[in-house]
């Protein structure tokens, strides 16, 4: 496939979590041996986990930044928004919204994603959600 066709398999990665359909995703877009940061997942373990995030976080959008692509490659800088409900990565939150960046990039192969790997500022996201203490809170020894 050509390096344009392997980029607009990202984007609509992106545009299918962003309209919530994780069907459409997992159907059209995954291949059936996709791994995410190198963990195989079935099929069904990323409806269950696609289906968990768009209910924790239901107005969590994702915005690509830059997309770059070289063969079976595509690299993706984005920024990514939301308001869980009670969690995010383990932490219980404190209502408020989140801005985060990141990076994640792709191996598409036969037109399918075969691997993704992200990377996003966690800790930033947390220190927003009110998880844990900015460096100003904690030099102060202020709770959150």
């Amino acid at each position: 496939m050509s390096t344009e066709a392997n980029k607009l398999i990202a984007r609509q990665f992106f545009e299918a979590t962003n309209a919530r359909d994780g069907a459409v995703m997992v159907d059209r877009l995954l291949a059936p041996n996709f791994r995410l940061n190198d963990t195989p997942f079935d099929p069904n373990e990323w409806k269950e986990l696609f289906t968990w995030a768009q209910t924790e976080v239901p107005d969590w959008h994702f915005t690509i930044e830059d997309i770059l692509a070289e063969d079976d490659r595509v690299a993706v800088r984005l920024s990514v928004s939301g308001t869980p409900r009670t969690h995010w990565r383990l932490y219980r939150t404190n209502g408020q919204s989140f801005v985060s960046r990141g990076f994640c990039f792709f191996r598409i192969v036969n037109g399918v994603i075969a691997e993704v790997w992200d990377q996003f500022h966690e800790l930033w996201e947390l220190q927003q959600l009110g998880a844990l203490p900015t460096p100003q809170q904690a030099e102060a020894g202020g709770q959150i």
